[in-house]
C-alpha cells in the first residue's frame, strides 16, 4: 500500500504519518433501497459516537446514494437516523402519480412514471436554500448531462472555487441543494429530466448520475487524490443498496425488441459496473484500507419474500423487509464492522489543513 502511495504522491516515505488519512465515504444509487446505506450508517455513528459530518473528509454519492451525501454535508446536517426517517415516512412524496398519470404513462412507456411537484417540494423542505459550496465535509455528486452529452461531477470545493477547471467560474459550479438533488436523482423513465440553473444563471439538462456511476468510489477516490496531496494513506468506506437478484430469462428475451430492453439494460450495466468497480477496489486499496457493505435482496432464512430490488417500492411490507435485510447485514459483516468502528474510534480524524 504504502509503495502504491508512493507512486501517486511522489518519494515521501521518510515523513510518512499513518494518523494522516483522508477518509472517504461513497453511497451507491438504488432509489428507496438507499433505507439500506441509511440503516447501516445509523449503527457506525451510533458505534463511533460522531454524525458522519464528523467521521469523514469526503462524502459522495450517485443518485439516492447522491441525495444522501447532500444531506449528511449540507449546513446543519442530517444524522443517519434522519436519513431512516426520510425513506422509512416520504417514500409516497418521493413516487408520487396521480391516477389520470399512471395511465396516460402506460408503465413508464409513454411517460415519466412519476410526477415531481411532491418530491420537489420535499427537496425544497429537507435541504433549504442552501448551496452546495456551504457543505462540509466535501461533497462529490454525479449527474449526466443529456444535451452537452457528458458526465458531470458536483463538489463542494470548486462550488468555493477550489481547484477550478481553466475557464470556469466558480459560481458556474454552485447550485442550490434542492435542484442538485432533483438532478441526481433524475432516473430515465421514473422522472423526467431536471433543468436546473447554476449560480451564474446558465442551465444545465441532467439526468442521473447511476447511468454512467452508480457506484461512485472509483471517481471519489480519484478526486480524493488530488483534493489533498499532502495525504499518507485513504480509507474508503462503500455502502451498497443491495444486488440486483431478479433473473433475465433467455427464452423470454428471444421476444424482446428495443422497448424491452430499456430496464434490463440499466439494470445489467448497473450491476456488472458495481462488480466491476468492487473488484478494482479490493486489489487497489487492499481490504485494511477498503471497506464494502453490500447485500444481496434474496428471500429470508424462513423463507419469506426478501425485499424488492425495484428503485420504487414504497410499501410498507418492503420498507420493512429493507431495514430486515439492512440488519442481516450489519449482522453477516460484523467481524469487518469491528474492524472499521475501531480503527474510526483509535484514529481521530485527521485536521483538513494537514491534508490540503
Amino acid at each position: 500500500m504504502k509503495r502504491f502511495l508512493k507512486n501517486w504522491f511522489g518519494e515521501r516515505e521518510k515523513e510518512y504519518v499513518p494518523e494522516r488519512t483522508v477518509r472517504i465515504l461513497c453511497i451507491d444509487g438504488g432509489g428507496i433501497r438507499g433505507l439500506i446505506p441509511a440503516v447501516a450508517l445509523e449503527e457506525l455513528e451510533r458505534r463511533v459516537g460522531q454524525n458522519c459530518s464528523d467521521i469523514f473528509h469526503l462524502i459522495a454519492g450517485t443518485s439516492t446514494g447522491g441525495l444522501i451525501a447532500l444531506g449528511l454535508t449540507k449546513p446543519d446536517p442530517f444524522n443517519a437516523s434522519d436519513l431512516v426517517d426520510f425513506y422509512s415516512n416520504h417514500g409516497p412524496d418521493i413516487f408520487k402519480r396521480s391516477m389520470v398519470h399512471a395511465a396516460r404513462s402506460l408503465g413508464g412507456y409513454l411517460d415519466d412514471l412519476y410526477q415531481t411537484d411532491s418530491f420537489e417540494a420535499l427537496l425544497r423542505e429537507k435541504l433549504g436554500n442552501n448551496w452546495l459550496s456551504g457543505n462540509s465535509p466535501e461533497t462529490l455528486v454525479t449527474a449526466y448531462d443529456i444535451e452537452r452529452r457528458q458526465p458531470r461531477y458536483f463538489s463542494s470545493w470548486k462550488a468555493r472555487g477550489d481547484r477550478m477547471d481553466v475557464g470556469t467560474e466558480e459560481d458556474a459550479c454552485d447550485f442550490l441543494l434542492p435542484d442538485l438533488a432533483r438532478a441526481i436523482t433524475a432516473a430515465p423513465s421514473y422522472f423526467r429530466p431536471a433543468l436546473i440553473q447554476d449560480r451564474c444563471g446558465a442551465t444545465h439538462p441532467l439526468i442521473d448520475g447511476g447511468v454512467f456511476a452508480n457506484n461512485p468510489a472509483i471517481a471519489a477516490l480519484m478526486e480524493a487524490r488530488v483534493l489533498f496531496p499532502k495525504a499518507e494513506n485513504i480509507l474508503l468506506v462503500s455502502l451498497g443498496t443491495g444486488t440486483l437478484e431478479r433473473p433475465i430469462e433467455y427464452k423470454k428475451t428471444l421476444k424482446y425488441g428495443k422497448l424491452d430492453w430499456i430496464e434490463p439494460v440499466m439494470s445489467i450495466m448497473s450491476s456488472a459496473l458495481d462488480q466491476a468497480i468492487d473488484r478494482q477496489l479490493s486489489l487497489d486499496l487492499g481490504d485494511e484500507d477498503y471497506f464494502r457493505f453490500q447485500t444481496h435482496l434474496q428471500r429470508f432464512d424462513n423463507d419469506t419474500p426478501g425485499p424488492s430490488d425495484d428503485f420504487d417500492d414504497i410499501t410498507p411490507k418492503n420498507i420493512d423487509r429493507l431495514k430486515r435485510r439492512a440488519g442481516e447485514m450489519l449482522e453477516w459483516e460484523a467481524a469487518h464492522l469491528d474492524v472499521l468502528v475501531e480503527r474510526l474510534k483509535k484514529e481521530a480524524r485527521c485536521d483538513m489543513d494537514k491534508l490540503v
